[in-house]
């Protein structure tokens, strides 16, 4: 905590905090003394507002894709969950069937065998009259565990149909028997024409 640094540290705090200020932050703050007041009181002049953050945040999950994504599919999966974890954190909860069409919407480009069995599973327990079960953890787990397989086999990754939707129009090579399996596309397929 700031307050809890001596004097001369609250004053070395403070003069860097004003030094790295344009004139009018700087005259905002020019009378305290408290270095935690000060970014304190930038923040409140300043920081984005609660509502501009949620609209920032909305606008963000529902623009979220995995085929512009430049990571592989669990730093995806963080991405989503953080985003979601910043909306709640605002008071704007999505609820759990929204979180779960939204990921396999996000999905869908890139994933699209594994998004049509999920939503065909979903389908068929909702027509049984089951409880919505498939949540978001479930579908993130599965999506990992499933490239996780395909990757380990010796075959082409099946659950992303000749390694990714991204890859159409390219040509595709089958991973030779007894040959290493290529892991970078376990986790992240290449980029290709569309």
């Amino acid at each position: 905590s700031v307050n809890s640094l001596s004097d001369s540290e609250q004053a070395t705090v403070l003069m860097i905090l004003r030094d790295s200020l344009t004139e009018v932050p700087q005259n905002t703050i020019s009378w305290i003394r408290n270095p935690g007041q000060a970014l304190q009181t930038l923040f409140q002049q300043y920081g984005p507002t609660k509502s501009f953050q949620r609209d920032t945040l909305y606008r963000e999950f529902h623009s979220l894709s995995f085929q512009g994504f430049t990571g592989t599919i669990a730093e995806f999966n963080s991405k989503f969950s953080s985003i979601l974890a910043r909306l709640n954190g605002l008071g704007a909860p999505i609820q759990d069937e929204d979180q779960v069409n939204s990921y396999l919407k996000s999905l869908e480009n890139s994933f699209s065998d594994w998004v049509k069995r999920s939503r065909n599973s979903i389908r068929v327990n909702r027509a049984s009259q089951g409880p919505f079960q498939l949540s978001l953890a479930f579908l993130m787990g599965d999506i990992v565990e499933e490239l996780r397989v395909s990757a380990d086999g010796d075959s082409e990754m099946a659950l992303m149909g000749a390694k990714s939707k991204r890859n159409q129009g390219s040509q595709q090579k089958k991973p030779k028997k007894g040959g290493p399996s290529n892991a970078s596309n376990s986790s992240r397929p290449t980029e290709g024409p569309k």
